[in-house]
């Protein structure tokens, strides 16, 4: 009953929040963007040239994890009447409805410009609990939204990207990132 009552009251503080719309934009367009931007895209490089569809849904799962903690800052009265176990299984359920929707709007649009292969989809659920779980702990702190969105860029995408370069720091990496489940 609560994920019921969690997804409409989404439904509707999402049609009332235009920064969530651009987090959706900005989803479905992270393919045609990363199409525009390969052979030289950030995230791609380490990737095989096939894999780009990988690259698309991290980016766009971690817009979803973003799109979340906004609706999230929106319902303070509905977060402060919710124990800390109650919280942070909404926010893993919530996280992660944002996360596939974006997702999926991003392979949608990367359809319109050719063939996606969807073959990928256990790793790619990974990645967006992965995105959720992070969020989910991100959303349980006393900081405000700005921070929060920081500090879940920076434990799933800053932090295993800037140590990643020594060898002593791979385990580190490997934990944090949400690319980790597409090596599967």
């Amino acid at each position: 009953m609560q994920v019921m009552a969690l997804m409409a009251w989404a439904w509707r503080e999402w049609r009332r929040c235009p920064p969530a719309w651009l987090c959706l934009l900005l989803a479905a367009a992270t393919g045609p963007i990363c199409l525009l931007a390969l052979p030289d895209g950030i995230v791609s490089r380490w990737m095989p040239s096939g894999n780009q569809i990988d690259s698309i849904w991290y980016l766009s799962s971690y817009l979803g994890a973003v799109s979340g903690l906004l609706l999230a800052a929106r319902g303070q009265a509905l977060w402060s009447e919710i124990g800390r176990a109650g919280k942070a299984r909404l926010a893993i359920v919530g996280l992660a409805g944002f996360g596939l929707v974006h997702g999926l709007a991003a392979l949608g649009a990367l359809r319109a410009f050719g063939s996606v292969d969807w073959a990928r989809g256990l790793p790619a659920l990974l990645c967006v609990g992965h995105w959720a779980a992070l969020g989910a702990f991100v959303q349980c702190t006393e900081l405000r939204l700005g921070p929060k969105c920081i500090l879940l860029s920076a434990l799933g995408w800053w932090i295993p990207a800037l140590f990643g370069i020594a060898p002593e720091w791979d385990r580190l990496r490997w934990l944090l990132g949400p690319a980790r489940h597409f090596e599967a």
